[in-house]
C-alpha cells in the first residue's frame, strides 16, 4: 500500500480568521441586564445575549483590567477592556457573575451520595452552609488535581471542593466513593 496525500473532502475545513479573532468591547458598548433567577443578560449593539458567563483574562497578572464574557455555551463572546466603567447597574451584575464564577464551596462533611437514572445526588455540608447537588457523569466531572483533593463539577456548573478526602469522617470517605 503506497502512501497517498489525503483528499481535500477527508482534510477538516480550514478555520475562518474571524472564529479565532478576539472582541474588544469598550465599557459603553455593553449593558448587562438582571434576567432574573441568578441569569445575566447581555446587549451589545444590536445583539443581545442570554445567561451569560463572566471570567477574568489574566487574573494573576493584570487583574480586573479585562473581563471575558460567554455565552451559555461558554464560547466567548467578547473581551470587556476596563470593566470599572461599565455603568453602575452593569458592573454590579459583572460583580455578581464573577463572583458566582469563583465562588467555590469547600465540602467538609458527605451526607449522602447516591447514583440513580444517571446522575450522582449528593447532601453534603460545606463551610458556607448545607447543598444539595447532582453529578452527571463523575469521570468527565470530578477532578483529582493532586493527592486527596477533589474539584467536583454539578450540573449547573456550580463547583465544589474537597480539600483532603482522607480529612473528613469515615461515612462522608464512604458516601464520596460514588464520585471519585
Amino acid at each position: 500500500m503506497e502512501n497517498q496525500e489525503p483528499k481535500a473532502e477527508d482534510q477538516a475545513p480550514a478555520a475562518d480568521a474571524e472564529e479565532w479573532r478576539v472582541r474588544y468591547f469598550e465599557p459603553a458598548e455593553v449593558e448587562l441586564i438582571d434576567g432574573g433567577g441568578g441569569a445575566i443578560h447581555m446587549l451589545e449593539k444590536d445583539r443581545g445575549h442570554i445567561a451569560v458567563r463572566f471570567r477574568w483574562c489574566f487574573p494573576q497578572t493584570i487583574s480586573g483590567r479585562y473581563l471575558s464574557i460567554a455565552n451559555i455555551k461558554d464560547e466567548e463572546i467578547g473581551v470587556v477592556v476596563d470593566p470599572r466603567k461599565l455603568s453602575r447597574e452593569s458592573l454590579a451584575l459583572a460583580e455578581r457573575g464573577i463572583e458566582l464564577r469563583y465562588f467555590v464551596p469547600k465540602i467538609t462533611r458527605f451526607k449522602q451520595a447516591s447514583e440513580k437514572a444517571g446522575l450522582v445526588y449528593c447532601v453534603v455540608e460545606t463551610d458556607r452552609g448545607p447543598r444539595e447537588f447532582s453529578v452527571a457523569d463523575p469521570r468527565s466531572h470530578v477532578q483529582n488535581p493532586e493527592g486527596e483533593r477533589y474539584l467536583i463539577e454539578d450540573v449547573h456548573g456550580n463547583r465544589y471542593e474537597v480539600e483532603d478526602l482522607e480529612q473528613l469522617d469515615e461515612r462522608s470517605q464512604l458516601q464520596a466513593t460514588v464520585l471519585v
